[in-house]
């Protein structure tokens, strides 16, 4: 007799379960699984090539690079981008700027800074953000960007140093949601939209008379510590000699007395020797602190 195909496929899904019973079913644990894998799958798919970590031995042969998590540049090592290259970013992912850090794109073909276009994006669902955090350039770090567009960041670009560190020409900021640019803490305009360049302020040049009157500066401090010195020894010596003096109407016999006399007459001289010479190093000790004339 012949088992009707349905009352075959049930006996056989009830002889499954009893197995899966007995032996229990193997449950999924996503926590191992390699996210870097999965989004090098996909991303490779897209066209993009997956990137994080060091990116300073980074070769290239391919034109759209996709930051996961972080990207960096170490400190004392360089970075430089060949033309037509696009950097895209992950919700949340930021580029750490150690070291130096070099992008020039053209007028026509700029450099681009971006979040990844979310019909591109892989899904993770623990992280809500809609934008990446930046470039972030470290206090003795280095940054050049010329012809480059940064866009859908939470800030654009913080530089801990000085303005100096960074060499910015042509640069669109645009759906920043913070300033677009930081320098040492202090927000610096830079209009969304606007084809921007940064002017650091130059600093003011040294006159010429500058060494001369550190020299200046540096002699008559020693003159002062001189004067001082010599006016404590000069004092000490005038006590010395009048302690001495003192003795004078004290001793017993002639010769007594003319010793000690000696002794304060002597003590006498050297102080008001040394006064003197204080009062010597004092006088050029204080025209040396006055400033030279304003013409160079």
């Amino acid at each position: 007799m012949k088992i009707p195909m349905v009352v075959f496929s049930f006996i056989v899904a009830i002889l499954l379960d009893i197995r899966a019973q007995d032996e229990g079913f193997h449950e999924l644990e996503p926590e191992i699984i390699d996210r870097r894998t999965l989004a090098e799958q996909h991303y490779d798919k897209k066209g993009y090539t997956v990137v994080s970590g060091d990116l300073s031995g980074l070769e290239f042969a391919y034109k759209k690079l996709l930051v996961l998590d972080s990207a960096y540049i170490p400190l004392n090592a360089s970075f430089a981008t060949p033309d037509a290259v696009d950097f895209y970013f992950e919700p949340e992912a930021v580029l750490k700027v150690d070291g130096r850090f070099r992008a020039a794109g053209t007028q026509s073909n700029p450099i681009n800074f971006s979040l990844v276009p979310g019909f591109d994006l892989l899904y993770n669902a623990q992280v809500t953000s809609k934008v990446w955090q930046g470039i972030y350039v470290g206090e003795q770090g280095s940054l050049v960007l010329n012809h480059a567009a940064i866009r859908e960041a939470a800030n654009g670009i913080i530089a801990r140093g000085v303005c100096d560190s960074l060499e910015l020409t042509h640069v669109h900021f645009e759906n920043i949601d913070d300033t677009p640019l930081h320098i040492d803490g202090q927000a610096v305009e830079a209009k969304p939209l606007s084809d921007y360049s940064l002017e650091c302020a130059t600093p003011q040049k040294a006159s010429r008379k500058e060494p001369i009157q550190r020299k200046r500066r540096l002699m008559s401090n020693t003159l002062f510590g001189v004067a001082a010195g010599l006016a404590v020894t000069g004092i000490l010596l005038d006590i010395f000699a009048f302690s001495a003096d003192e003795q004078v109407r004290s001793a017993t016999s002639r010769e007594d007395a003319r010793h000690y006399k000696d002794n304060a007459q002597l003590l006498n001289q050297a102080g008001n020797a040394a006064l003197i010479a204080s009062g010597a190093c004092f006088v050029p000790a204080v025209v040396l602190r006055i400033p030279l004339g304003t013409n160079k």
